[in-house]
């Protein structure tokens, strides 16, 4: 067993557990060279600049979401249809926008349904645009 700790201490440093110690690369071998940075293109350029806008276009809108949500009292209109019996609240889309420009949102509409869905779905109320009787509505629906 000793001629094996010698052997063990020649060729491994006394440690052949911690890793590759005293074992020499291959002839004509080296670590792998970092990769050269690519330069950017254009497109990628583009790509972010446009997340970057994407991000900050979304972070109004749910900002204007919960203005829309907490400060114009649509949910005192939920619980009015609650009392009714009904399980959604649908309003015109038009009214919807109307809504928004009255209070100084700008938002797009699409982008604004979407923060509200954010908005409400950890309350289980789901929101999405629907045609009810060849009309366009934004539709508040809530489960159990």
């Amino acid at each position: 067993m000793m001629w094996f700790n010698k052997k063990q201490k020649r060729v491994c440093g006394g440690d052949c557990y911690g890793g590759n110690k005293g074992v020499l690369p291959e002839r004509g071998k080296d670590t792998a060279p970092a990769p050269k940075p690519q330069p950017k293109t254009l497109g990628k350029e583009l790509y972010e600049i446009t997340k970057r806008a994407d991000d900050e276009i979304r972070q109004e809108a749910m900002r204007e979401a919960k203005v829309l949500f907490y400060s114009l009292q649509i949910k005192d209109r939920f619980i009015e249809e609650a009392k009714k019996g009904n399980v959604i609240y649908a309003i015109p889309l038009k009214e919807f926008e109307e809504l928004a420009k009255k209070n100084n949102l700008h938002s797009d509409t699409r982008i604004l349904i979407d923060s509200m869905w954010d908005v409400l779905d950890p309350m289980d109320i789901y929101v999405n645009r629907k045609i009810i009787d060849k009309e366009e509505v934004v539709a508040f629906q809530w489960h159990e």
